[in-house]
């Protein structure tokens, strides 16, 4: 999905698909807690960042710790059964509420401010990237 297409899709839904790759030990924490800005994980402390593309966010959970992709410390790789996708079906109404800024290209991302609430979870998978890729392609 092309980041201007979500506000079509806002337009004509009641809500979103957006995807956050993360390593599969933090699923409990998500389910638990959702999506917290200021977490120890963060890499941008009182952001978060979820990407319209289910590709792209499996491919960022490729780093332990989103703060090693922004140069911050060395990166450590892990491999695909480390990585996790967390779904999150985010409501129209929250979405233009709280986003702050949308990027396109080839990384597209979407940012906010607050925290994701953990019952905005549809789904997650651990660890298969083909899943990943016929399931929200």
């Amino acid at each position: 999905m092309r980041i201007n297409e979500i506000s079509e899709i806002i337009e004509n839904n009641n809500s979103v698909l957006l995807f956050h790759g993360t390593h599969k030990d933090l699923v409990t924490s998500f389910k638990e807690e959702g999506l917290r800005v200021n977490n120890e994980y963060a890499s941008d402390r009182g952001k978060v960042f979820l990407s319209p593309r289910a590709d792209v966010a499996f491919a960022y959970a490729n780093m332990s710790g989103e703060s090693a992709f922004l140069g911050k410390s060395k990166p450590k790789l892990i491999s695909d059964e480390e990585r996790a996708l967390i779904v999150f079906e985010i409501p129209k109404d929250w979405y233009e509420q709280n986003k702050v800024r949308e990027v396109e290209g080839t990384l597209p991302e979407v940012s906010f401010n607050v925290s994701i609430p953990p019952e905005f979870i549809k789904d997650v998978i651990v660890g298969n990237r083909q899943e990943v890729y016929s399931k929200y392609d």
